[in-house]
């Protein structure tokens, strides 16, 4: 059984490293700018606002972030399979998480360089 769409060539080192460097430049912005918006609320309100909150309080909170972003990346992996993309689940998780990372860029730019990441690996266009 044959499918429509051709195998994408395996990424060349140099595409695997600006992209490692592309995601970690933006995952820098995001520290300095949540270390920012720290520092302009107070650094002490804030580590006293953040001490408040119990082990168990923190552990609930990050598991109700990770139940909201499961449900967003299955949307997504329907969304693809929509349109036909032909991606399986663990891709579509993967450029989803990697998409929403850059959501915050203006315009939404992330939402781009995620179909640019998806026609690269598919190569659908």
């Amino acid at each position: 059984m044959s499918s429509d769409f051709p195998v994408a060539p395996k990424s060349t080192g140099f595409h695997r490293w600006r992209d490692y460097a592309l995601l970690s430049g933006l995952f820098v912005l995001v520290l300095a700018g949540l270390a920012s918006l720290a520092a302009a609320t107070g650094w002490d309100e804030t580590l006293t606002q953040l001490r408040k909150l119990s082990l168990l309080e923190v552990s609930i909170l990050l598991a109700l972030s990770l139940v909201n972003y499961l449900f967003r990346a299955v949307r997504w992996h329907a969304f693809t399979r929509c349109l036909g993309i032909g991606t399986h689940l663990a891709q579509n998780i993967r450029h989803f998480l990697g998409g929403f990372a850059m959501s915050v860029t203006p315009g939404r730019v992330g939402e781009l360089i995620r179909m640019r990441w998806i026609k690269r690996e598919t190569w659908v266009y």
